[in-house]
């Protein structure tokens, strides 16, 4: 895969990365990422740009229907000779299909690129085979062919030629494993794997490669009762080719069970059913807790997920047995940082593993184990922990206690407990994680105590809470984006000239809309009728124009007016249609009232040409 698509699809299924991160996860130095990232903002602009925020790099979506048609011509062009992992897997394939070596020329023609850029491409094929104890051997007239063991011939291919590059022709391998599993209850993608497996295997035996030693008996029987009924399918078509008009030896089949016995954890109860997990794998899982017990002083008891870690921990040791390797979809170096004591339990238990198997966990083993016990740990504490409780205490009244909780609310965890109580009726306060008392109320407690009015900065509250030591963690429950700026698009961002009058500024916007096909007439009558009767202008610097639309969804659209720094008058206009539902108007009010107050960002917003550069700018700001 090319490394700037690469990038992109991490970054849309982490939401966020670092530097940092970026360079780990594709082996190059955080300039080299940025330089991607710059060429990767070029294929994408203008309908979407990674940004590097702060230390953080983000996806920024303008426009997400345009954006998904340059992401699917980036993805489009990953499945060609551009993009050397795609000319790599056509050599290693083109390889393993062959009796006889294969020149240079031969691939140079086949990919159409230059002798130079295959020799290149084999240099690192070689790299790459390494791992595999596999060689290319040859030279560059007389062809290549690879070389070593056939377990690692055929591991290397099924690792890094498939599916892009290695082709089967007919599929009558696929039919003879679709008869062999039947009805089992196994999940698409597995069944696809493999038929994959199985048309290397017929392939690699054509060319007289037969297999001779896989290792170790399966711990899954299973997976093995499933391979043999593969291989006789395979043998029942009369189409495997002369060698394979036997049946197949017990490597062989041993070979076709891999796929099966080294899958990941089964979804599914009925899943879980279809293959098997030894006694062997929940002991050895119960030693593991003891060892986190002993090393760490955590005492988890695991439930529900017992079984299936179980399970899972049977298939890691297939995959760890025959050298098979787990997809990559958990960034180990993120799982490390974004959960630390879940990854410290996984190197317990990969220590423990290694003592008494003698196998090793490589880092995405680690990072997917870590999923495992940081379910446990959420388990655990979610089982033992109380929720957080607040205590409010008044001197003004009930009304300004229950405006102060609904704002605590926007910031506090979601199922926060809260008492409100007068001073005079105070009680014992020593239950509560925090008091928050109005101005004036005179106490005296060791627990935590806030002094707030009935309006203060939930962003400055935010900040306070992180430093206060509360004797139980805290997580807060942070604000979403821009409301606003989600119903927004490049099709609903108009300029409007300055000294054209409130009244026409705000039809013009309305008939946009109109046209559209968004908003009926009778909303626009509607809302002119409302603006005749008292003007929407909310300050002297933003219109903000609405009424009821017929719509289940809110629709909007802005207006844009351009004026310097100190010139008097509207800076914009935004007009607004909710559904009859007050809370979305007061949401979007909420947020014109933060706008109206910021004097500098609409002073920058008045003067900018497209929604583009509107979405850029206030992402940018967030946070701030």
């Amino acid at each position: 895969m090319d490394r700037g698509f690469g990038i992109l699809t991490h970054i849309e299924t982490s939401l966020s990365a670092t530097p940092t991160q970026l360079a780990e996860r594709f082996g190059v130095s955080p300039k080299t990422i940025a330089a991607d990232i710059e060429r990767l903002n070029a294929a994408l602009s203008p309908n979407a740009r990674v940004e590097l925020a702060g230390d953080i790099y983000r996806l920024l979506v303008v426009d997400a229907g345009r954006f998904m048609d340059a992401r699917e011509g980036l993805a489009a062009r990953q499945g060609t000779f551009s993009d050397p992992s795609y000319r790599l897997a056509h050599i290693l394939a083109r390889l393993g299909r062959s009796d006889t070596p294969v020149a240079a020329s031969e691939l140079a023609l086949e990919m159409s690129v230059g002798r130079t850029t295959v020799l290149s491409d084999i240099s690192k094929l070689r790299e790459l085979l390494g791992g595999y104890r596999v060689q290319v051997l040859g030279r560059t007239n007389s062809g290549f062919e690879l070389a070593g063991p056939e377990r690692g011939i055929r591991l290397a291919i099924l690792d890094n030629a498939l599916p892009g590059a290695y082709h089967s022709g007919d599929d009558w391998v696929g039919e003879a494993v679709q008869r062999a599993i039947g009805t089992r209850h196994l999940p698409v993608d597995l069944i696809e794997t493999v038929k994959q497996w199985a048309r290397v295997v017929v392939n690699r035996r054509e060319l007289g490669h037969e297999l001779e030693e896989v290792g170790a008996e399966l711990d899954c029987d299973a997976a093995a009762s499933m391979a043999r009924d593969v291989a006789e399918q395979l043998v029942l078509s009369g189409r495997a080719g002369e060698s394979q008009t036997e049946s197949f030896s017990q490597a062989e089949i041993l070979f076709l069970a891999l796929p099966l016995a080294g899958r990941r954890t089964p979804l599914t109860l009925d899943e879980l059913g279809a293959l098997d997990s030894p006694d062997f794998a929940a002991e050895l899982l119960g030693r593991v807790f003891e060892r986190i017990r002993t090393e760490m002083g955590i005492s988890i008891s695991p439930e529900q997920l017992l079984g299936e870690f179980a399970t899972h921990l049977a298939f890691m040791m297939n995959r760890m047995r025959y050298s098979l390797r787990v997809d990559a979809q958990t960034v180990p170096p993120q799982m490390r940082n974004a959960y630390p004591v879940a990854w410290q339990m996984a190197v317990i238990a990969r220590d423990q593993i290694l003592e008494e198997t003698s196998l090793a966990m490589d880092e995405s083993e680690l990072a997917l184990a870590s999923t495992y016990f940081q379910i446990f740990l959420d388990e655990h504490t979610t089982r033992g922990r109380q929720h957080f409780r607040v205590a409010i205490v008044t001197s003004r009244g009930p009304a300004a206690a229950r405006l102060i909780h609904s704002q605590l609310t926007r910031v506090l965890p979601p199922d926060t407990r809260y008492s409100i109580t007068s001073e005079n009726n105070v009680g014992d306060l020593g239950e509560f994680d925090l008091i928050v008392k109005t101005p004036g109320v005179k106490l005296a407690s060791a627990v935590p105590t806030l002094e707030l009015a009935e309006v203060f900065d939930l962003r400055e509250l935010e900040h306070l809470l992180t430093r206060i030591p509360f004797r139980r963690p805290l997580r807060l429950h942070h604000r979403q984006g821009s409301m606003l700026l989600s119903l927004l698009d490049a099709d609903r961002v108009v300029r409007l000239a300055p000294e054209t009058p409130y009244l026409d500024q705000v039809t013009t916007l309305g008939n946009h809309l109109h046209r559209m096909g968004m908003v009926d007439r009778e909303f626009l009558d509607g809302l002119l009728a409302r603006e005749r009767e008292a003007t929407t202008r909310f300050s002297d610097l933003i219109g903000f124009p609405h009424a009821i639309v017929s719509a289940p969804a809110p629709v909007a659209a802005l207006g844009l007016i351009p004026r310097s720094d100190k010139e008097p008058g509207l800076r914009a206009v935004l007009l607004l249609g909710v559904p009859d539902d007050d809370t979305l108007l007061i949401e979007a009010y909420d947020e014109v009232i933060r706008l109206a107050a910021d004097r500098d960002l609409l002073n920058r917003i008045s003067r900018l040409a497209s929604y583009e550069q509107l979405f850029y700018l206030l992402n940018s700001r967030e946070g701030k």
